[in-house]
């Protein structure tokens, strides 16, 4: 470690400091913000490739050690009058709660319910079709950034016989699912469940009990998030809803069954909202009895993080970074980044206090700001060329599997 203004700076860092005492220089600066707009643009024209790649064909997936065809058509040998035991039904009544749909067949004569999940989390849809039957299709084919889905459907009489099994979960989609059990045979009477069924999907979520840790661990399945904050040896668990009284119903749940938990839920810009979780011992607590109460899709994820420890906290974020989707996968910093983004953090802290408390004159407090826009430089410099990096390796990995551009395959190989 070395020192700068009084802040420890990881060793990593010493070759790439050697400039920030002529940051105020206009060539200087200039000449980096020139170089960052090449990355950015080199990015750009990356991402826009990345995302027209298509992949191969999905025509099987894997799910409890065994491969399957698509489409998994309805098993005629399934007994739909067999009994599904309680923590499973609540289990996948939590999971629709978060990732199902109630829908109507398009002359409305039917209902049908569905459930979608990435190709490579396919588990919990057979858990869908062993215990209730229907069939696993292909959504939609994976195309650059985007990993094929698969969707668990179920229509006619059965939708009807399911939503019926199910509705007697406490539950967000309570409502929903009462509708579907009782689809009017009628085609007069139908216009009025459709109306009900539309109201239900905009309005506000009736409140309810949370009935179990099972149902928590399929809605946390479908909705939550573990994290491993930059720099922190800390767990912290999020779950995002549009509507609250899910998240206050967990809530509530919750502080019943963990003593002294801090589970706060906050509002979001688009509306939506976050029930956060972020005291480690209650996290872990929560974690291991979500893996009790059935947690399957992120299975790895919880466990992954009960395993996390000061010395290896870089290595579970890396885990659990390729454990989920690709929404985020070029925003997320890696180990130097992180390091990075905590030294500037420390820096500026000090500066502002020194400041506030009247121990840094005018040319100090310069030379410190100085300092810290070459660091932010750096670190945006940084930061986009591991952007390019992480985008020139998707590229290259989905063409070595077979991905293509629709219309220019024959040249594709030729752009990265």
């Amino acid at each position: 470690m070395i020192a700068l203004g009084g802040v420890s700076v990881p060793r990593i860092w010493q070759s790439r400091l050697s400039w920030r005492s002529c940051a105020h220089l206009p060539g200087l600066a200039n000449s980096h913000e020139l170089s960052l707009n090449r990355l950015r643009h080199r990015s750009a024209r990356l991402t826009r490739f990345l995302r027209r790649l298509r992949w191969p064909m999905t025509t099987h997936f894997a799910a409890f050690g065994e491969i399957y065809k698509l489409p998994v058509h309805v098993d005629k040998c399934i007994d739909e009058s067999r009994a599904v035991l309680q923590r499973d039904l609540e289990y996948l009544v939590g999971f629709f709660d978060g990732d199902g749909c109630v829908t109507t067949v398009s002359d409305n004569s039917g209902v049908r319910l569905s459930v979608v999940q990435s190709a490579n989390q396919a588990e919990v849809l057979m858990m869908f079709y062993h215990a209730f039957g229907g069939g696993v299709y292909l959504q939609r084919s994976g195309q650059g950034p985007l990993k094929p889905v698969l969707q668990w459907q179920i229509g006619g009489s059965s939708a009807q016989r399911v939503a019926a099994i199910m509705s007697v979960v406490p539950a967000a989609k309570h409502e929903q699912l009462k509708i579907a059990a009782s689809w009017p045979s009628c085609p007069k009477l139908r216009s009025a469940s459709v109306i009900e069924l539309r109201r239900l999907k905009r309005s506000e979520v009736s409140p309810y009990t949370c009935p179990s840790w099972s149902y928590i661990s399929g809605f946390f399945d479908a909705e939550g998030c573990v994290r491993v904050l930059p720099g922190k040896s800390t767990v912290s668990l999020e779950v995002v809803q549009k509507y609250v009284a899910s998240l206050e119903s967990i809530k509530c749940f919750l502080s019943a069954e963990v003593l002294d938990i801090q589970c706060c839920i906050y509002r979001r810009g688009d509306g939506s909202s976050t029930l956060v979780i972020r005291r480690a011992a209650h996290s872990r607590f929560i974690l291991r009895r979500l893996l009790a109460g059935g947690m399957r899709v992120k299975r790895k994820h919880a466990e992954a993080a009960l395993a996390l420890s000061p010395t290896n906290k870089y290595d579970v974020r890396a885990v659990l970074a390729s454990l989920v989707g690709n929404q985020n996968r070029y925003k997320r910093l890696d180990e130097s980044g992180c390091l990075r983004a905590l030294t500037i953090v420390a820096l500026q802290d000090k500066r502002r206090f020194q400041i506030m408390s009247g121990k840094l004159d005018d040319t100090d407090a310069c030379r410190q700001l100085s300092e810290i826009e070459a660091l932010q430089m750096n670190h945006a410099l940084l930061n986009a060329s591991a952007h390019c990096a992480a985008l020139r390796a998707d590229i290259r990995h989905l063409l070595r599997q077979g991905a293509a551009m629709p219309d220019i395959s024959h040249r594709s190989s030729h752009a990265v």
